[in-house]
């Protein structure tokens, strides 16, 4: 609030609590924000972690803004989560928030953040029951936006007492798939209208329906409402900080014949226009497991992941199919060509995959080659080492294909020479979306310059004993153009590039071949070849168990609480029930269900229960008393 009169000279991390007075670590703050901030800070653990400049740049903004609803659009793979958990940590640290709400479109993002949060000291628990209080080691929780659509409905099953009992940070993630006024908006309202502060993220500012976002401020442009976002990071900006991996989209062309619903018969190629129905249909049948076209990309997709494998053993490939339809459809009958294709089974995931979530992350941290899936790794699923994808949907959107996209452009610890391959049918609007990210890289890509003198020299020499080189011609008739930058370069020409290269002793990295693509241009010369980038994969490490999982490691069916539980059930004869022994502990610990225990007090209740047991075994158990345990204990045990 505006300040008037007297104010105060707060230190942001408290004096009491090691707190230095220096002008970093002091703020002003009116009386009242300073009176009931001095029970909100959270002293949380370091975070090793280095942002990179763009998120602290996010940053400085978010607090330029106050914190109200502050909407950053960053390029899938730049660190969003990051930017995230770096504000959360702050406004938890300062005092201005004493809980944090994150809020994702699905159960795999939310258990990605639930992951990265506790690796930053921030504990969310991901299954809040209105009915009971947040265990007081957590720092808020995760949920979905459909969870907060299936109980808004309900005021004792509502988020929103959650959002009105506790001053509460709600970072809203991937906004996108709200739209104002449908059924995930009036729950996302409902949860979080009484958050004082709101960081929302996206990679697509926008929503194929046109619908508005909710908590998005639009600007009035001509006939159009254009999203205001307060801090923008987009693809070229990723590419030029090495955030992210070049992507080059190799295009298929092809030729389709089919019968239609009238009984027209229909033999085309896709560079041919179509009126919109036959373009549907045509788009379905090249990719119809049963024709040439979908097995001949594949093929070639796997060729380029073996490559990249050679130098990178843990390189996978994503396949986006259309449908799963339970276990008979598309994403199946892909899965059946790779295994025919590869000589192994990929792992497919899809909505009705028992386990999917699971599966998702076994790929992630394993070193199967194929995951084919229909929407399920489409969006915010972090598998770094995905590097090849094969679009083998119907889905047209420029929203889909960007998210896609953003999945195998994610790096790998430090920047590399890494390139990352998208396959693509040669058809509208998907190479309109492809050569549109590639525009917006067209800034950050080095001049010819960059090829050292020595090289030019040879190159020229090379060009001038040789200026009409051989053509290449492709022996499956379909693989067409490559999409790199702001430019096209055919299979001819990578090919003849690739050679002279070698023909050199130059290097064959991605950016030399182009740059002698371009300089075959410059000299009336053109016909050139493929690609070998270089990575260096890294062995996942064990990751540490998140407060959550170490309680249900506690507390889950035949963990050491139930476990017990049962033992002095069976050992008494029944004479000590389940709800006497729970109802016994709740009132010791002065909690009203298990759920609000913390941590300490779960460890402590497996001593509780170790010391009853063997009460009951020498002879004692009618005479045990947890409040009589407790008593004898040291105190801190009765925390």
């Amino acid at each position: 609030m505006e300040l008037h009169g007297v104010f105060h000279a707060d230190h942001i991390k408290p004096y009491s609590l090691g707190g230095m007075t220096t002008l970093d670590n002091g703020q002003v703050l009116c009386e009242r924000c300073n009176m009931e901030k001095s029970n909100k800070y959270a002293d949380l653990p370091e975070w090793d972690i280095t942002p990179r400049d763009w998120q602290n740049k996010a940053f400085n903004r978010w607090l330029a803004m106050n914190g109200q609803n502050v909407l950053i659009n960053a390029t899938p793979g730049a660190g969003k989560t990051t930017l995230g958990l770096k504000i959360a940590r702050h406004e938890l640290q300062s005092g201005n928030v004493s809980h944090v709400m994150i809020v994702t479109p699905s159960d795999n993002l939310r258990r990605q953040w639930q992951v990265a949060a506790s690796a930053a000291g921030i504990e969310l628990f991901s299954a809040y029951d209105a009915n009971f209080e947040l265990a007081s080691d957590f720092h808020g929780i995760v949920t979905t936006y459909q969870t907060l659509a299936a109980r808004y409905m309900d005021a004792d099953k509502s988020y929103r007492k959650f959002t009105e009992s506790s001053r509460t940070l709600a970072i809203l993630d991937e906004i996108h798939h709200i739209g104002v006024g449908m059924q995930w908006s009036n729950g996302l309202r409902d949860a979080v209208d009484p958050c004082p502060v709101r960081l929302i993220l996206t990679g697509t500012p926008f929503r194929s329906d046109r619908n508005p976002l909710p908590y998005v401020e639009y600007e009035v442009k001509g006939n159009e409402m254009i999203c205001k976002t307060h801090f923008d990071y987009g693809y070229g900006d990723a590419l030029r900080d090495r955030v992210v991996r070049p992507v080059y989209f190799q295009t298929f062309d092809g030729q389709a014949s089919w019968f239609t619903g009238d009984g027209e018969f229909i033999d085309t190629g896709l560079d041919v226009a179509l009126p919109a129905k036959l373009a549907a249909e045509r788009r379905n049948m090249m990719l119809d497991h049963r024709g040439d076209w979908l097995r001949k990309v594949l093929q070639a997709a796997h060729e380029k992941l073996m490559e990249i494998r050679q130098d990178d053993p843990k390189a996978g490939g994503l396949v986006v199919a259309k449908d799963s339809q339970n276990g008979n459809g598309h994403a199946w009958q892909i899965a059946k060509l790779l295994e025919s294709i590869t000589g192994k089974k990929p792992v497919v995931v899809t909505a009705d995959v028992d386990d999917a979530a699971k599966k998702i992350n076994a790929f992630r941290n394993g070193r199967d080659e194929w995951i084919v899936a229909v929407k399920m790794v489409s969006e915010g699923v972090d598998i770094k080492r995905l590097r090849v994808g094969v679009w083998a949907t119907n889905v047209t959107t420029e929203l889909f294909f960007r998210q896609v996209v953003g999945r195998i452009v994610r790096m790998v610890g430090e920047p590399e020479e890494e390139y990352s391959y998208q396959f693509i049918p040669k058809v509208e609007p998907i190479t309109t979306y492809a050569n549109s990210m590639k525009i917006e890289r067209a800034h950050v890509i080095d001049d010819l310059n960059a090829i050292d003198e020595e090289t030019w020299r040879k190159i020229r020499e090379e060009f001038d004993r040789n200026s009409n080189p051989a053509l290449f011609v492709s022996s499956d008739g379909e693989r067409s153009i490559v999409i790199h930058d702001d430019d096209k370069y055919t299979v001819e020409e990578m090919e003849e590039a690739k050679r002279m290269c070698a023909k050199l002793g130059t290097q064959e990295t991605e950016g030399y071949l182009i740059h002698t693509i371009k300089l075959m241009r410059m000299l009336g010369t053109a016909k050139a070849p493929a690609q070998k980038p270089a990575t260096n994969g890294k062995p996942n490490e064990q990751r540490p168990q998140t407060l959550e999982e170490q309680k249900q490691g506690k507390r889950r069916r035949g963990g050491p609480i139930t476990r017990k539980v049962r033992e002095i059930v069976e050992i008494s004869n029944g004479m000590c029930g389940y709800n006497e022994i729970n109802r016994a502990l709740n009132q010791n610990q002065n909690v009203k269900h298990i759920d609000e225990c913390s941590l300490p007090q779960l460890e402590q209740r497996v001593e509780i229960l170790d010391a009853w047991l063997e009460a009951w075994k020498n002879g004692t158990g009618r005479q045990f008393t947890v409040k009589g345990y407790l008593r004898q204990r040291p105190s801190d045990l009765a925390a």
